[in-house]
């Protein structure tokens, strides 16, 4: 036999290896760590269902661990596939001393010390037999107990699933600067001596900023603290943000001040502060000192924003305010409708940056989805509105950056515009959380933008 043993164990050395396998429980324990750590969620979502199992299965309630474990966690936000696996820890192998424990235990808070000795044979029918002989004082002993189990995995299980989330982000991140690395080196090899600059700026990686605002109209809908903003914005920074976007309104309908004072504080990638062109808004942005200010328009009434600023309109007004912004470190940006007379507007008044409104043509493609229709002409309208506003903040020296409405069906033509280096998303990736969670619409929608970006270099 080409697979047999070449020597047969000995009678003893089977027997141990049926009880305790030889490298098996160790196999299976590094399994289950494995399988803990990458599953999807927050460290506080797995470490929390994790423990839940373990709680569970030193209850007497056999059979129902599995189900017990998954309430308890959904009640508590925890990972339902995390509490299944920390059920293991209640097998044949642990069941006898856990239950002589708890029922020990439990004796001893009934206040019978004096009987503390388990049956001859404790099975599972003689526990549910002898309800108040055996099973009470293991239900009472199971509580405390359980609950202790859930503080002493609870940490640790945080600490390993953060670590190995921050490294797991780090090689992520490496990667993508190494992608984008390349994809850079191939525009430069593209572009070629004497050919001007116009190949080597379709290969340029395009940023993506998510917008938490809508994570914050949720927890104000019933007051309270959750869902917190901050924890939204660190999540979407794993899954791949390049920055995190806060529009602090004058009415704070969603994001308040508090919310400003942790991003800023916490934060390790750039914040954009959304905001109004008022005094208020610019002493608040001095003070925190953002890497980003885009100047928006605002209407107490309007239900989001409706359209682009006005600059053309307010030259003189916009003119002071980035030059402040500037001269306090933030880099500002207006966002605008991408109509020639704004963007020749924003160059005079010195905004180094603008932000095309792509609400219009996300309107009108969703228009004709809803009519079971293909991109019409007034979408086309509206994308090559968006083509040429791009095409001239180019060629008059202005970073653009684009957003709003943008879903997964409408970014992909914005993306591929060469002028174009960051998008700012939110509602949409708020609204899709709700179904497939918020890192993974993060990572698909950073996944269309870079398909976008390396389909223009394949054919530059």
């Amino acid at each position: 036999m080409i697979f047999g043993r070449r020597k047969r164990p000995h009678f003893w050395r089977r027997v141990g290896e049926t009880v305790w396998p030889k490298a098996g429980i160790r196999r299976a324990l590094i399994y289950i760590t494995h399988r803990i750590r990458r599953l999807p969620g927050s460290p506080y979502s797995i470490a929390a269902g994790f423990a839940c199992g373990v709680a569970v299965s030193f209850t007497p309630l056999i059979g129902f661990h599995f189900v017990l474990g998954a309430l308890l966690a959904f009640v508590i936000g925890g990972n339902v596939i995390a509490s299944a696996i920390g059920t293991v820890i209640g097998n044949p192998w642990t069941f006898p001393f856990i239950w002589a424990a708890i029922f020990w235990l439990g004796r001893m808070i009934l206040g019978h010390p004096e009987d503390t000795a388990l049956p001859d044979e404790l099975t599972l029918s003689y526990i549910f037999d002898h309800t108040w002989d055996v099973f009470y004082p293991m239900l009472v002993g199971g509580l405390p107990t359980a609950l202790a189990a859930w503080l002493i995995f609870f940490w640790p299980c945080y600490k390993a699933v953060a670590r190995y989330q921050a490294h797991r982000e780090e090689r992520r991140a490496r990667a993508r600067e190494r992608r984008a690395a390349k994809r850079a080196a191939q525009g430069r090899r593209q572009d070629g001596p004497g050919r001007g600059q116009g190949r080597a700026v379709m290969t340029q990686p395009i940023r993506l900023g998510v917008n938490i605002d809508h994570i914050a109209t949720l927890r104000n809908a019933r007051g309270g603290r959750h869902p917190d903003p901050l924890r939204a914005a660190k999540l979407a920074e794993r899954a791949g943000a390049d920055g995190i976007t806060a529009h602090l309104r004058e009415d704070r309908r969603h994001i308040v001040d508090r919310d400003i004072d942790r991003l800023s504080a916490e934060l390790s990638v750039p914040l954009n502060l959304e905001m109004a062109a008022t005094d208020e808004m610019l002493a608040i942005a001095k003070r925190h000192s953002p890497h980003a200010c885009c100047l928006v328009p605002e209407r107490r009434e309007e239900v989001t924003t409706e359209g682009g600023l006005d600059v053309a309109g307010q030259q003189d007004t916009l003119t002071r305010f980035v030059a402040e912004l500037g001269a306090a470190g933030a880099r500002v940006s207006l966002f605008i409708d991408p109509d020639p007379k704004q963007l020749e507007a924003a160059a005079a008044v010195g905004a180094p940056v603008v932000e095309l409104h792509t609400g219009a043509y996300c309107d009108a493609f969703l228009a004709a989805a809803a009519e079971g229709q293909a991109p019409d002409d007034a979408t086309r309208r509206e994308l090559d509105r968006i083509v040429e506003g791009a095409r001239l903040a180019g060629a008059l020296g202005l970073e653009c950056h684009a957003g709003h409405g943008l879903t997964f069906d409408t970014v992909k033509p914005v993306a591929a515009l060469p002028q174009v280096v960051e998008l700012n998303i939110g509602h949409f990736l708020v609204g899709e959380a709700a179904f497939i969670g918020l890192d993974a619409a993060i990572r698909r929608m950073r996944e269309l933008m870079d398909q976008a970006r390396e389909a223009i270099a394949a054919v530059s």
